[in-house]
């Protein structure tokens, strides 16, 4: 009689022990899901990053050029007198939508 009850007992143990098993085997695949998942998402961060690098890379290179646009501008008899080209732009519209009164022109 104690031999089924140990008997009875090891099989119950054993039967934990497998569920115990499919549980484990359950959350190891749960664990595998979750780790592809974040290195998907690292892969998305660093294609990102790489992304952004390139435009303050960009963005570098075009203050650059704006910087030295504005010191060649500044140098430039231009910056220092801007009347003459502002008076050869306001003739140049002038002579096309009116008349030295100010009407419109008549074609």
């Amino acid at each position: 009689m104690a031999a089924t009850a140990s008997l009875m007992i090891a099989t119950a143990s054993m039967a934990v022990y497998g569920d115990s098993m499919m549980f484990e085997t359950a959350s190891m695949a749960v664990l595998d899901e979750t780790l592809t998942a974040l290195g998907h998402a690292m892969t998305s961060q660093a294609a990102s990053m790489a992304a952004l690098d390139a435009s303050l890379a960009s963005l570098d290179r075009a203050l650059a050029s704006l910087g030295r646009a504005m010191t060649s501008f500044s140098r430039s008899p231009v910056y220092f007198s801007p009347a003459p080209a502002f008076y050869i732009l306001a003739a140049a519209f002038s002579n096309r939508t009116t008349t030295a009164c100010g009407d419109a022109a008549d074609a």
